[in-house]
Formats: C-alpha cells, structure tokens, sequence
C-alpha cells in the first residue's frame, strides 16, 4: 500500500520516488519467493488496485511500469482508504504501508483493522533529510504540500530559530517513537527510512528506527 498524497512528492530525493522504489524492492523478491503481490494505491479517501495480479516475474514487470505513472497529489486519508476497501485478506500474508505518516488521519484505527484481519503489518516511513535533519534559519515561508493554493491558511511565513529547529526535532522524536510503540502494542513493525537511502539499506540492513534507539 502506497501513500500517494502530495506530500509524499516533496523532499530531495522526493519521497515518492523512495517509495516506488521500496514497493517495487519488496514486490520482486515476493514473486521471486513464488508469492502473490498485490500493490494499492491510497488516493484520498479510495484504495486503487492495479488492473491484474501480480505473481511471476512477467507480471511484475508490468505493474513496475504502472508504478512508475504514479501520481502524487492531494490529501489522503489512510484510516478511510483502507478500511473503506474491504477485506485485506484474512489471516493469508503480510501488509506493507509506505508513507511519510505526517497526516490527520487516524492511522491507528487503520493498524487495528489490519491486525483484526490477522494480518502481518509492517509501516515503512519515508522521510527526506531535510525533515529527518532540518536546516532551517531566517525568515521562510512555508507552503503545505497538499494546500488548496497560496492563500491556504495552512501555509505561513516564519522566523526560523535553532530553537524551532531543536523543537521540531524533539516533536519528530517523540512521534516516531509513538509509532514505533504502537505498532509493537500491536506486534507490528515500523521503521523509518530517508527517502536517500540505498534501497539495500532499506531491503537488507538496519532501519534509521534501529540508530535513532541506539
């Protein structure tokens, strides 16, 4: 499952592009394993699968190049558009959610509804390095990604102190570590990843989740 809002196009390398990439990583080594994939797409308040499964090499060659005409924009609700799927599967394989997670929508209610289905769930957050270690200073001004237009309310111009910037980094910390408890509460697993990491860092080797405990 993909997160395809506008703010996962944000970042340098974006975070979309990251995001492929894992989704893509995972899938091969799945048909290479002889298991089916299948990839969805969260757009707004919708789950969009691809028009055919995935379950040998051929197929996921084709769903690659599907991938690869992705668009990110708007708003997506992960709560709803998983939920409002229907069923997951039931108790048959694992569930793999990409996205930055910096939404409104409940994504916990999302995580019990998965782990109701008896579900494997593993949350992958992709984040770029200017949000994992930001280096802000002076006046800026700030527009969300997924506002309605320049004079959104959720835009605004700022004076950026060390001070922000250490507070930011103290409110990412503690978030993360929200999501890494909850999903443990649920025996799930979370990681997060900078959307320029080498994918084998990401498939093979310790996850920027295992650095930030140590």
């Amino acid at each position: 499952m993909i997160d395809c809002s506008a703010s996962m196009a944000c970042g340098k390398p974006e975070k979309a592009e990251a995001a492929l990439r894992i989704a893509a990583a995972f899938g091969y080594l799945s048909v290479s394993a002889m298991d089916r994939v299948s990839f969805k797409l969260l757009k707004g308040n919708k789950c969009e699968d691809l028009p055919f499964t995935v379950y040998n090499k051929d197929s996921f060659y084709r769903a690659a190049q599907f991938l690869e005409n992705t668009e990110f924009e708007g708003d997506t609700d992960l709560e709803k558009s998983v939920i409002g799927m229907g069923s997951p599967g039931h108790d048959d394989g694992m569930t793999i959610v990409i996205s930055d997670f910096l939404t409104e929508s409940d994504w916990k209610k999302m995580l019990d509804f998965l782990v109701y289905n008896r579900r494997e769930v593993l949350f992958i957050q992709v984040l770029s390095p200017d949000e994992l270690y930001p280096d802000f200073d002076g006046r800026v001004h700030m527009v969300d990604a997924e506002s309605a237009g320049i004079g959104d309310a959720r835009n605004m111009k700022v004076h950026i102190t060390r001070k922000m910037v250490e507070a930011y980094q103290r409110a990412l910390d503690e978030y993360e570590k929200e999501l890494i408890d909850f999903c443990a509460s649920r025996e799930a697993t979370f990681f997060t990843v900078s959307s320029d990491d080498p994918i084998e860092k990401v498939i093979f080797g310790k996850g920027y989740e295992t650095e930030l405990i140590k």
